[in-house]
């Protein structure tokens, strides 16, 4: 086996920022890992710190870093390690095209994919929930065939978190692709892929021309495509 200065075991986004992190003090790594893990299924957001102690109440980690016991890895760690390890992330992440948002200063809420809202640290620009408080229609985009994905969920626990004043409506795009994947369940990645090529970004915005009024705020599952928008 060839000698690395770095051997990193797991793949995930702790694994990964890892390996870079150590390729870019110029050192040569090594990954080892089994399949995607969480990846297909993960929403993309960095939780820092949410509810410390184990308590129901939420706080940053800034405002709560002293209340941690000694032996958290918060603690061990220091305030100014996590800033610099948050600044590293938004830096990577802005280089790469997936710019992200957020820090230890305060908490975000995000909405999920069901459509409740989570407290979160560091999160994707598309994640931006201001667009739907100020909007005043929501359209929520469903996929035919899409696995694990319930928009009229996502409608009902919406409706709740920012008000029935609101107008709702759930779209369905179909990508039609069940010849193509042999029939099977359609997954989060087949959409995404779809959505990597140009035609398929055309037909489904196509699609969405047909169904969408301009100006309303509009919803997706975590479908937009495994590469990152240069535009």
């Amino acid at each position: 086996m060839k000698a690395s200065d770095v051997v990193v075991i797991g793949g995930g986004i702790s694994g990964m920022l890892a390996a870079i992190a150590a390729a870019k003090k110029g050192k040569s790594v090594t990954m080892l890992r089994y399949g995607y893990g969480a990846f297909e299924i993960g929403g993309g957001l960095i939780d820092i710190m949410a509810y410390p102690n184990d308590k129901k109440s939420s706080s940053s980690l800034k405002n709560c870093i002293g209340s941690l016991s000694s032996d958290h890895p918060y603690s061990k760690l220091g305030l100014q390690r996590v800033e610099d390890a948050v600044k590293f992330l938004l830096d990577l992440t802005k280089e790469e095209g997936y710019a992200y948002e957020g820090g230890v200063d305060e908490l975000h809420w995000v909405p999920t994919a069901v459509g409740t809202m989570k407290p979160t640290g560091l999160y994707p620009k598309s994640f931006d929930v201001e667009v739907l408080k100020k909007a005043d229609t929501i359209y929520l985009v469903d996929f035919k065939g899409l696995k694990d994905y319930y928009a009229k969920l996502t409608e009902k626990t919406l409706k709740k978190l920012l008000g029935e004043d609101k107008k709702y409506e759930i779209v369905t795009v179909d990508p039609k692709m069940e010849e193509a994947i042999g029939g099977r369940d359609i997954m989060i990645m087949d959409i995404a892929r779809w959505l990597d090529k140009s035609e398929g970004q055309e037909d489904c915005a196509s699609q969405l021309k047909a169904l969408v009024n301009p100006g309303a705020a509009v919803v997706f599952p975590q479908v937009l495509g495994t590469m990152p928008s240069y535009a």
